[in-house]
């Protein structure tokens, strides 16, 4: 299957990165919520990724991304030598009338066509081309109106309290250094007892990324996790693991050890083979960290009312005229 450039980008920056021994998400920036300078419609999973991880290595402060046509319908100017990234949205074609349709009308003509058996409608891939905020002249500087800032670490042990007894997962501390690890057949997290960690947040780092694997459990989100250590299989959930502890880390005070770092250098080389030889593993992986973290922010409580602030009301309706593109989750 042919990558669309948002991929084949995102995939490259990943490759370069891991041949550098580098572990691509994680890196020293704090993650604003990219999205668009006009509509404010904010950027999620492989889009997000792409633009985030764009915005460290060019060194922007600025979250905003516009197109071409809204720099120039705004009277704004693009800097010269200024490069896009393309991102990806999906449109609904409808095979009937040959057009593009919005998803309300494609609900529509379902509900009235209910027993026409022959596929009417099928989503098509599209890129577009933004430019960062930081390179675009006359646009008014930014200023986050509301941030959402991680809770404090006394109140840390409250959240992970509550995420532990919501999973229903059983915890297993143990008063030595025996490494982390979940264990699938007995539904267990087990842990070094906290006061061998270097501070309670790297404590909450690896809680966190053992309990990502345990919403692999059928009675959480089900998911297949059939690998052994050191094959293909264990390496693509490590990577549906780190990717969603990296999402969580806007939520959670999150900071990275160099033991940590050094543990999955050991899965580069895997990572890398896997990426070239299936390229869409990292996409899949993606989404399933969307779906990972998601999950662990709803049982721990925290209140992501806090977050969606940050979009104001009018920005959301606007949003909302444009569905005529779902852009990719």
């Amino acid at each position: 299957m042919k990558l669309n450039k948002t991929r084949e980008q995102l995939i490259n920056l990943f490759i370069e990165s891991l041949e550098q021994e580098q572990i691509p998400w994680h890196q020293p920036w704090k993650m604003l919520y990219q999205q668009n300078g006009i509509t404010g419609h904010r950027y999620k999973g492989i889009n997000a990724f792409l633009l985030s991880y764009v915005c460290q290595i060019k060194g922007y402060n600025d979250p905003r991304w516009l197109t071409f046509n809204q720099i120039s319908k705004n009277g704004y100017h693009l800097q010269k030598g200024t490069k896009g990234v393309p991102v990806e949205y999906w449109m609904i074609y409808d095979e009937d009338t040959k057009k593009y349709i919005s998803i309300d009308e494609a609900n529509r003509i379902a509900k009235e066509h209910k027993e026409d058996p022959k596929p009417r409608f099928k989503l098509v891939s599209k890129t577009s081309i933004v430019f960062n905020g930081s390179c675009i002249d006359g646009i008014k500087p930014y200023m986050q109106e509301k941030e959402f800032t991680p809770m404090k670490n006394s109140e840390l042990q409250e959240t992970l309290d509550t995420l532990i007894d919501t999973m229903k997962i059983k915890i297993i501390e143990h008063p030595f250094e025996n490494g982390a690890f979940y264990l699938p057949s007995q539904d267990e997290v087990h842990i070094p007892c906290s006061h061998l960690f270097r501070d309670e947040t790297y404590y909450a780092t690896t809680l966190l990324h053992e309990l990502a694997h345990a919403t692999s459990h059928l009675s959480r989100l089900n998911r297949q996790t059939n690998g052994k250590f050191g094959d293909k299989e264990y390496a693509k959930e490590e990577l549906r693991a780190e990717i969603a502890s990296s999402f969580l880390s806007d939520f959670f005070p999150y900071q990275v050890s160099e033991e940590h770092l050094q543990n999955h250098t050991a899965y580069i080389q895997s990572w890398m083979s896997i990426l070239k030889e299936e390229p869409n593993e990292l996409f899949k992986a993606i989404k399933e960290a969307d779906k990972i973290a998601e999950y662990m922010i709803e049982c721990a409580g925290i209140d992501l009312k806090r977050v969606n602030e940050m979009i104001s009301e009018q920005e959301m309706g606007q949003v909302q005229e444009q569905s005529a593109a779902m852009y990719m989750d």
